[in-house]
């Protein structure tokens, strides 16, 4: 899986997060659409969300150890 060639056609804000697991449970308690499974890089797992205009955001965290 190459997850830079995946995602590099587009622009997509993404909002960084210390629990991702977490997030993503606290979001969807809410209703809010997930468009994509997590998928994991290298040094990041990440996840795309619409907003409620349909906008795609991607929450994401850094794996333990590999912080910026």
């Amino acid at each position: 899986r190459d997850l830079a060639r995946r995602h590099s056609f587009r622009i997509i804000p993404a909002i960084e997060v210390t629990n991702l697991g977490r997030a993503i449970e606290k979001l969807r308690s809410k209703g809010v659409k997930f468009v994509s499974e997590v998928d994991e890089g290298e040094h990041v797992r990440l996840i795309d969300f619409e907003d409620p205009d349909g906008n795609r955001l991607q929450l994401f965290e850094f794996k333990m150890g590999r912080e910026h």
